[in-house]
């Protein structure tokens, strides 16, 4: 009897533990399913939407296709993330853009096109912009940019645009003796550093510069106003904010599964920074960059560009103010700006500006690097005007400041393309833009 009773004692037990034993295996099996459902359901989506624009509007088929080996084409994954880390994405996305025109990725059981038809980007950027959205970069972006101009689409963005646009009108008509003290702060800066005949590096000298003179024009006091110690930390943090970001947009639908709490605190750091000087816009109203160093990165390594460059900032007078006409008057200057941004604004979501009327909210999420971004606008627009404007007058002047500006003899000077590359939510050189300047 007493055995019975244990007998059926241990069949009570093995019952109630199997599910428990089993439970880990039975989330495994369900995600894994619930995964591949959505990848069919979403492909067959996707392939019915793409049959009917294709018919709507006469499209050919795209045949070329990046090769893949591995399911969902995790084997493509890998090297962008090995790509991402070394520093060398420029040339592995290199080997996707030189099988054609138009290629077909699929990625994540889900196709998308790489291009450079000139056709097939017109279309994208102007004829048929509003076509087209930031898709799942939003959600990967989110965290550091927040509500903004850079992770909005349709009328949100107009509006946004509008706004922006309306404040660099203002900026616009002021002199560019604006820019002076800024210019100054840098030369200094520079000055002190290459004081001991060292190599120096212009990276984080603009960095600064280009948050000194957008915050002062827009909002009325520098980003120096700040301490060194803030500064500091807050370049830091976006760095690796940065980073995160290009992480989660390469992990596409599943960049929610990248958040960790390194990531958080420094999009916190930088979101801070963005409310501290978006409250004391507001207050400004009431009462009244990177593209720089990336240009100096290519020239020190192109001598004969650099001296061609010189000779021309040479008609300009390093005693006075330089005007709006000057820069106009230095054609070659202008080329060298539009050939280097070109690959350093693929994906620049270095600013996100709400601007600023007085019953709009105002955010910054984040207002770094500003004039890169605005870089990429239409150089007769009032944006693209503050960027070329702001870059050519620090060029001209840290030629004028430093003549013999070069590339050290055991700095590499690697072929365009081939050095490393910081490419999360923008382009950078890694290891910095080393000069001697005296």
């Amino acid at each position: 009897m007493l055995a019975a009773k244990n007998a059926s004692s241990a069949s009570d037990f093995e019952d109630a533990t199997a599910p428990s034993l089993a439970s880990p295996r039975v989330v495994v099996l369900t995600i894994l399913l619930a995964a591949f459902l959505y990848f069919y359901i979403r492909r067959r989506s996707q392939r019915t939407l793409e049959i009917a624009l294709a018919q709507q509007y006469n499209c050919e088929p795209v045949l070329p296709r990046v090769p893949y080996r591995r399911p969902l084409a995790l084997d493509l994954l890998k090297v962008q993330f090995e790509a991402l880390f070394s520093g060398h994405t420029l040339e592995a996305l290199t080997d996707y853009i030189t099988i054609a025109d138009t290629v077909r990725l699929e990625l994540w059981g889900v196709t998308g096109y790489i291009t450079t038809d000139p056709a097939n980007i017109e279309t994208i950027l102007s004829t048929r912009f509003d076509d087209y959205g930031l898709g799942n970069r939003r959600v990967a972006a989110f965290p550091l940019l927040g509500e903004g101009i850079f992770s909005q689409d349709g009328a949100p963005w107009k509006h946004s645009q509008d706004l922006i646009r309306r404040q660099f009108a203002r900026v616009q008509k002021q002199t560019l003796s604006v820019f002076e003290p800024h210019v100054n702060e840098l030369v200094e800066t520079l000055t002190d550093a290459a004081a001991a005949g060292n190599i120096v590096d212009m990276k984080p000298f603009f960095f600064e510069f280009t948050f000194n003179t957008t915050t002062q024009l827009l909002f009325g006091e520098p980003h120096s106003s700040l301490s060194r110690e803030d500064r500091d930390a807050l370049r830091d943090s976006f760095d690796y904010a940065a980073l995160g970001v290009g992480i989660r947009v390469r992990l596409a639908d599943l960049a929610l599964l990248y958040n960790p709490p390194k990531f958080r605190r420094a999009c916190t750091v930088v979101r801070d920074w963005a409310t501290f000087f978006a409250d004391k816009a507001l207050r400004y109203k009431d009462e009244v960059g990177e593209e720089k160093a990336s240009e100096n990165f290519h020239l020190v390594r192109n001598p004969d560009i650099l001296d061609r460059v010189r000779r021309e900032v040479s008609e300009i007078p390093s005693d006075m103010h330089i005007t709006r006409d000057q820069i106009q008057r230095l054609p070659f200057l202008r080329c060298c700006f539009s050939e280097s941004k070109m690959p350093s604004s693929a994906i620049t979501f270095d600013a996100a500006i709400n601007l600023v009327d007085r019953y709009a909210a105002l955010r910054l999420y984040p207002q770094l690097a500003l004039a890169m971004w605005i870089s990429t606008e239409d150089p007769g627009s009032a944006s693209g005007d503050f960027a070329l404007m702001e870059a050519s007058y620090a060029v001209v002047r840290v030629l004028q400041a430093f003549p013999n500006i070069r590339l050290p003899s055991e700095v590499p000077n690697e072929p365009v393309g081939a050095e490393r590359q910081s490419f999360s939510i923008a382009l950078s050189p890694t290891d910095g833009v080393k000069v001697l300047l005296t």
